[in-house]
Parts: structure tokens; C-alpha cells; sequence
């Protein structure tokens, strides 16, 4: 080590003590970080400084009964799955509980937190009905909780609503355009779905992460997970090489099982994994019912079909959804209708009811559907070539 009255330059990555090189001149050794002598150096990074350090406890998004953490406010996260496999569906409910401060999967949740989610995928439209699908089973405390604490930044919305167009994520103005957002709104989380079409980065080649952006929201303590496409080999994970990987705190691999409304997750890395945790990185079959996640077989009675919801409120909900989706029809004089088959069919697609093998709604169901329509429109209904008529702005 250099004697005290020697002066280190730092660069990334090495310290040259300054008789190193005497031919270069001062200021061109201090274009990197300045200086700073080398008692100062010892001083602060010693393992003895290290050990005695005041270090703030890590903030865990979740923890279980054992006092063990997951998704700490300093952690790196990638959820990775093929095309179509359910990563919005899952990940727009787990943001949506972190801003409710509502527990997850069987994860406590610590606390409500301010979450940015931002997407550069869905069409906006889409992502209200997944936002409205996620909140359905709030109680009112909750939804208001989320309607402060959880901002949705989607593509679409932001050109369209604002002329804001949202750049490239590992480009210097995206860094410092979610750098601006995620202090403006004090987050501590931060969602970005998905790589793919948040990046300019050819995914295919490089794999490429924009690590500036994920240091700084570390060191901002700021949660951030990535949602990523597989490539097409789903055995070698996501697209890309594996350097990607290196920074990340947890790699979570989630496919489809059983269906469309079942999925599990394999923790691939778990690098902040304790003996106490162990239970939170456990690979887990989730299930989708009425706007929620649940272990698998472990859905409670009351949330299928009607107990939490009237079976007139489902209707509405399908109503409002299927209209929005242009899913509608017109007669000759005009009037615009829905169909009840497609009612039925957005219910199901949405975990509020159940399917027969043969692919349609149990027929208790379907009366109870039926009988919300008549008290709904306070009409007799015959067949299913009834229609449900709908008011147009």
C-alpha cells in the first residue's frame, strides 16, 4: 500500500497512486471521480470500517412468520415466461398489493408503498382491465390506498394523454425520465414489463440490462423487477446471454400448468435467500380465481362465483369490459347489444366461474347469471339468443 502522504485517483475499477504514472499531469488523472488520499481509503474501506458501518436494515416488500424477507427496497427482480404465459396478469395483482399494503400468495406484506408500474406492451386499454380485474376483490380502504400509492406508466397513455413519448430505458434520457418519476412520487417500487419493449437493446443478441438505471434505483432503495420473454428454447431461459443475469437478485421463471388460470414459479436464482426465508423462494403452483392469485388448491369457497361480488356487479363488470373491447353488435334499427354467450365466456376467461370439461359454465351458474340480467334490465329472458342491450354515448 502506497505510504500515507501519497494521493490515490480513482477510476472505475482500480486506484493508481499518483507517482504511478509521474507523466501524466493532475488533471488528467482526475477525469474520472477526483481524488482522495489513501488514509482515507483504508479508513473507509477496511473490513474492520465495514463491519462497524451503520448500515439501515434491508426493507422487505414481504416477509413470513419467521421474520424472513423477499423483495427488499435494494433488490434486483426478473420474471421471465413465454409469450402469453400470464407475467402482466401476475405481476399488475403483486403491484397492486404492494400499493394496498395486502398480503400476497401467503407473503405479509410490510407495509403500503408508492409502486410505478411502467409498460411499453399492452394497449391501454388492456391494461385497465387488468388493473380493474386486480382491484376487484379490495375492500374500499384498499382501493383507495392504490388509487394513491400505485402510477401506471403505459406507452400508449403517456404519447396519447400527455405527448410524452417514454424513451428507451438504457438510454441516458429514460434513465433520467424514471430517475425524475420515481423521486417525484416517492416510490419504492418499480415495475417495468417488459425488457423487450421498455429497451433499445436487440434482445435477441445481447440480452443487454440497463444496469446505469438499476444501480441508481438501488441506490435510491427502490425495488425494481423486469418482466422478460423466453426465447425459443424456454429450457435456456429467458432471450439473450446470461449476463443479464449477473446483477440480478432473484430470477423467477413462471409457466403455464393446467390451464390458463394456473401457473408456477421457480425461483432459477435466489441469491438473497436465508434460512429464515427459505419458505418466500420456494418454487409454488398459483391459481387465478375472481381477480386473484392463491396457492394452488388453496382458493377459498368464497371467492368463486358470487360471495364477494353480486352476481349483477359480475354482469356489469363483464358489460363495461366487453363494451370498452368493441365485443358488441348491431341490429337494424340501431341499438347495440351484447351477447350473453360473451358475458359467460369473459366470467369464465376471468375466474369469476368455473368450466365444464366441455368448456361451458355449470348450468347453477348459468341460472344465477340469467336471473342477475332480468333483475338487471327487468326483462324475462328465453334462449341464449337473448341479447343484452347497451346504452352508447
Amino acid at each position: 500500500m502506497p505510504s500515507s502522504g501519497n494521493t490515490l485517483i480513482f477510476a472505475i475499477g482500480r486506484v493508481w497512486p499518483m507517482s504511478a504514472n509521474p507523466d501524466k499531469s493532475l488533471d488528467e488523472k482526475l477525469f474520472v471521480f477526483g481524488e482522495i488520499t489513501d488514509d482515507q481509503l483504508a479508513a473507509a474501506m477496511g473490513a474492520g470500517a465495514i463491519r462497524q458501518r451503520k448500515i439501515p436494515p434491508e426493507d422487505y416488500l414481504f416477509t413470513n412468520e419467521q421474520g424472513g424477507g423477499i423483495f427488499s427496497t435494494v433488490d434486483f427482480c426478473q420474471i421471465v415466461g413465454g409469450t402469453g404465459a400470464g407475467k402482466t396478469l401476475f405481476t399488475i395483482p403483486l403491484a397492486v398489493a404492494v400499493a394496498a399494503g395486502r398480503d400476497f400468495l401467503g407473503w405479509k406484506c410490510t407495509r403500503a408503498r408508492r409502486v410505478i408500474y411502467f409498460d411499453g406492451e399492452l394497449a391501454e386499454i388492456t391494461i385497465q382491465e387488468r388493473l380493474e380485474l386486480a382491484v376487484s376483490q379490495l375492500t374500499e380502504v384498499e382501493q383507495a390506498l392504490v388509487s394513491k400509492n400505485l402510477f401506471v406508466f403505459n406507452r400508449e397513455s403517456m404519447l396519447t394523454d400527455l405527448g410524452i413519448e417514454l424513451e428507451p430505458l438504457d438510454s441516458v434520457k429514460g434513465r433520467e425520465q424514471v430517475e425524475y418519476l420515481v423521486d417525484a412520487f416517492g416510490a419504492e417500487a418499480a415495475m417495468f414489463d417488459s425488457r423487450f419493449c421498455l429497451l433499445a437493446a436487440d434482445m435477441k443478441e445481447s440480452g443487454s440490462m440497463p444496469t446505469a438505471l438499476i444501480l441508481s434505483l438501488r441506490s435510491r432503495k427502490v425495488f425494481d423487477m423486469w418482466l422478460h420473454h423466453h426465447g425459443k428454447d424456454a429450457t435456456k431461459g429467458g432471450y439473450g446471454d446470461k449476463t443479464a443475469e449477473f446483477l440480478m437478485d432473484t430470477n423467477i421463471e413462471l409457466s403455464t400448468i393446467d390451464g390458463d388460470h394456473r401457473l408456477e414459479l421457480k425461483f432459477q436464482k435466489k441469491r438473497k435467500q436465508k434460512p429464515i426465508s427459505e419458505s418466500l423462494y420456494a418454487d409454488i403452483a398459483i391459481e387465478h380465481s375472481a381477480g386473484e392469485w392463491f396457492k394452488a388448491g388453496e382458493v377459498p369457497k368464497d371467492r368463486k362465483g358470487t360471495a364477494t361480488h353480486s352476481n349483477e356487479s359480475l354482469v356489469m363488470k363483464a358489460m363495461v369490459a366487453l363494451n370498452i373491447r368493441r365485443q358488441d353488435i348491431t341490429d337494424d334499427l340501431g341499438m347495440h347489444y351484447i351477447p350473453r354467450e360473451a358475458v359467460r365466456e369473459y366470467l369464465m376467461d376471468n375466474g369469476f366461474f368455473e368450466r365444464t370439461p366441455t368448456g361451458v359454465m355449470e348450468k347453477p351458474d348459468r341460472t344465477a347469471i340469467n336471473k342477475a340480467i332480468r333483475n338487471l334490465l327487468g326483462e324475462k329472458l328465453e334462449g341464449d339468443s337473448k341479447q343484452l342491450r347497451i346504452l352508447k354515448k
